[in-house]
């Protein structure tokens, strides 16, 4: 009988030993997860950022002439309301023709873009600004080149 209850004894203490604290994450650890929940709630206190989503032709005017087109990209974007896809004539533009496309976002919210040059230029290049703060920018070079940016709104 000694034998059957030797592996019930020891689930049993090891059991008694979590519950009484023996597996207390260390006290960085606490205080990180501290840090972060003070973080995330001093950046939900600034509410909705202002983020522009901008699409560049690179060197345009040497292509222009040669070839009498607009530079244009086929450009993806998605964000919290989902992904939109067109080919645009660059530089990408809002409806009422101003530059870049302007999103309201929160926190943690991550916007990524992606833009291949079609014609018209020598090059892409994306940008994403929070609050007008560049977070990230990207070009590529060449026909049909890509360049992609992304970002976490902070």
């Amino acid at each position: 009988m000694k034998h059957r209850l030797a592996p019930f004894a020891l689930a049993t203490a090891a059991t008694l030993l979590a519950l009484t604290g023996c597996g207390d994450p260390e006290p960085e650890a606490r205080e990180s997860a501290s840090q972060q929940a003070e973080m995330k709630a001093a950046l939900e206190a600034m509410g909705p950022r202002d983020v522009l989503i901008e699409v560049e032709a690179v060197k345009p005017h040497e292509f222009n002439s040669a070839t009498g087109k607009d530079p244009s990209a086929m450009v993806t974007l998605t964000g919290v309301d989902g992904t939109e896809q067109g080919t645009y004539t660059l530089p990408l533009q809002n409806k009422t023709g101003t530059s870049g496309v302007t999103r309201k976002m929160d926190a943690g919210e991550i916007v990524s873009m992606s833009a291949q040059l079609q014609e018209g230029a020598a090059g892409v290049l994306c940008r994403i600004s929070v609050d007008d703060e560049v977070v990230a920018e990207k070009s590529s070079s060449g026909r049909y080149s890509v360049a992609s940016c992304v970002a976490t709104i902070e």
